[in-house]
């Protein structure tokens, strides 16, 4: 969570006019809504899961004889080339699969809260964006002065 509260300012500075910041406001508000959806969540974690399941599908034979060649006294020697990522990554956690599902389908049901909660601030957001405006043209202002 401390991580979002310290992206908050930069993404207050990133909207570089409060008439910006109000159209992105709108844009939030309807991505969020749409983000809050248990079916556009579900759609969002099908997709993400069919990414990853892809990813976990590629076999790891070209990594370990690249890795080998490079470190020829490492413990790529015990690694069955015809392994898949997933077949690594599960070696130590048969769960990892079903996991990595529950993981992926947590974390867009987050990714809903967040976008509801950024749209909440959203106004808060444009307050500081205007300040932040008029202090960097005040600064630059006492800067022509010298």
């Amino acid at each position: 969570m401390s991580r979002i509260l310290l992206a908050l300012p930069l993404i207050a500075l990133a909207l570089p006019s409060p008439t910006l910041a109000q159209e992105s406001g709108d844009d939030l508000m309807r991505t969020a809504k749409q983000l809050q959806d248990p079916r556009t969540q579900d759609t969002l974690a099908a997709v993400l899961s069919a990414l990853v399941g892809s990813m976990l599908d590629t076999p790891v034979g070209g990594m370990v004889n690249a890795v080998a060649k490079a470190d020829p006294t490492g413990r790529t020697r015990e690694v069955d080339p015809d392994m898949t990522v997933a077949d690594m990554a599960s070696r130590d956690n048969p769960d990892f699969e079903r996991e990595l599902d529950s993981d992926i389908r947590d974390g867009t049901r987050m990714v809903g809260s967040m976008a509801g909660a950024l749209a909440e601030l959203l106004p808060q957001l444009t307050v500081l964006a205007r300040d932040v405006e008029e202090r960097v043209e005040a600064a630059r202002g006492a800067a022509r002065r010298y």
